[in-house]
């Protein structure tokens, strides 16, 4: 059977609904299956699953009850077996991995793969739940508002208006807060801040926030998930300075790791003052191209350092020297754009101007001019881009943008020789923070529900125009 038949019967589906569940394949290299028979056990049980289909080679099928005896297959009724040389080429093909691997499809796209290692099950797993569930609404609900949503795996990191950061892990329906106003958190930031000083130093800081509540420590937006359910900060605490009868208050800058499992913080690290950054104000720690970044404001506009964390010296400090060429020409020196910190858009291997035409892929090291239409590139000063993202097993670049119609939100995406893929618009689609988890699909906080909603960019409903 030719691919082109096969993949008309197993995904064409997609293309008139969006209702639809997702399928589930499994590409299954036979020969290294030793490692993922325990995943496969694991899926086989799990209620969101309806069915998945295994993709073997078409030599299989002659000896398919033998080949499923021998790994250990016979004994689930949850997988549907196809023989074929050519679909097993074809997700062979999709994002460079070799070996078996899991690969999810809604809507005709490919909404997330991975390894089919025991390493992934969670990822894996959650990404099945959110086809079963579109909403996913914490337990307890929180009655608070919360902002901005940073997405790593199955955990989604918000804020809420106080400084409070919720770490909400949407695959087992738990959260963790982090609140800067618990004794143990403050202590620990201020020790680490303070070191042998903190005894002297820390009750007179401490008595000025208990008087002045507003000068808790506050975070910066940008949150770096490590292994083992660790969460790196950046915050930034309020220090006093006495000279003579004068006294003064200002604001500093620590980086944090905190331990969901121990729900506590277990490292601090300040800022190296023989760094070349040593001077300039910290905005947040990032990730960028699978490194760890300090995002610095600067009279000339932002400095990205690539940095280590010195746990000998309790420090961060320049592992290199900062990212060249990532701006557009003079953009800072455009009026409208002039004291703009707030208008860098982040994922994790690009940085956007909110008003920019071009983006820097840290993947390419390279800016990539973005194929807007021609009215957008005439006039930058109406261009709001929101939200930004791309994978380098992917390859496609997509953003979220407005341009002049606040009520209406654009999308495009394009590969890294600026070719534009798809350009759609879509209106009733701006209210809440919203985070890519694929080129397809974005992730929205309902704030009247509490919930966290997945929403789907294949079917644009405004037309556009060039």
């Amino acid at each position: 059977m030719k691919l082109a038949k096969l993949l008309g019967v197993v995904i064409l589906p997609f293309l008139f609904t969006i209702k639809v569940s997702a399928q589930v394949f499994i590409k299954l290299n036979v020969q290294d299956c030793a490692k993922c028979s325990s995943l496969l056990t694991e899926l086989n049980d799990v209620s969101d699953l309806d069915t998945a289909f295994v993709v073997v080679p078409k030599s299989y099928m002659e000896e398919a009850g033998i080949m499923k005896k021998e790994l250990g297959l016979d004994k689930f009724n949850k997988y549907n077996y196809i023989f074929s040389d050519s679909l097993f080429q074809y997700f062979q093909d999709q994002g460079g991995l070799l070996g078996s691997k899991i690969i999810i499809k809604r809507e005709g796209h490919i909404v997330y793969m991975a390894p089919l290692e025991d390493s992934y099950l969670d990822n894996i797993l959650y990404n099945i739940k959110l086809d079963k569930k579109r909403a996913i609404c914490p337990t307890p609900v929180l009655n608070k508002y919360i902002e901005g949503v940073a997405q790593s795996g199955h955990y989604v990191i918000s804020q809420d208006r106080y400084n409070n950061v919720m770490v909400f892990d949407l695959l087992n329906n738990t959260h963790h807060e982090i609140r800067m106003d618990k004794k143990e958190n403050l202590e620990f930031l201020y020790r680490s801040l303070y070191g042998k000083k903190f005894t002297k130093r820390f009750p007179i800081m401490k008595k000025i926030i208990e008087e002045t509540p507003k000068l808790k420590p506050s975070i910066y937006w940008g949150y770096v998930m490590l292994k083992g359910g660790k969460i790196i900060l950046s915050y930034l605490p309020w220090d006093f300075k006495i000279e003579g009868k004068d006294s003064s208050i200002s604001m500093t800058s620590n980086v944090m790791i905190y331990d969901l499992k121990k729900e506590q913080f277990i490292a601090g690290f300040n800022k190296d003052t023989e760094s070349a950054f040593a001077e300039k104000e910290l905005m947040k720690v990032m990730k960028l191209n699978n490194k760890l970044y300090a995002h610095f404001s600067t009279r000339q506009g932002p400095v990205f350092y690539p940095i280590a964390l010195d746990k000998k010296r309790k420090v961060f400090r320049a592992k290199d020297k900062p990212l060249q060429h990532i701006f557009p020409a003079n953009y800072f020196q455009i009026l409208e754009n002039q004291g703009s910190e707030n208008l860098l858009v982040t994922s994790d291997y690009t940085i956007l101007m909110r008003r920019g035409d071009s983006i820097y892929s840290a993947f390419h090291d390279k800016m990539i001019r973005i194929p807007y239409p021609s009215n957008v590139l005439e006039d930058l000063t109406k261009l709001h881009n929101g939200f930004t993202y791309f994978k380098p097993s992917e390859g496609i670049f997509t953003i979220l943008y407005k341009y002049d119609n606040p009520k209406i939100v654009y999308y495009v995406s394009f590969n890294e020789n600026g070719e534009r893929i798809e350009l759609k618009g879509f209106r009733g689609f701006d209210k809440g923070s919203f985070q890519f988890i694929n080129p397809y699909e974005v992730l929205s906080i309902d704030n009247k529900k509490h919930c966290f909603i997945r929403k789907s960019l294949v079917h644009g409903n405004v037309s556009v125009e060039e």
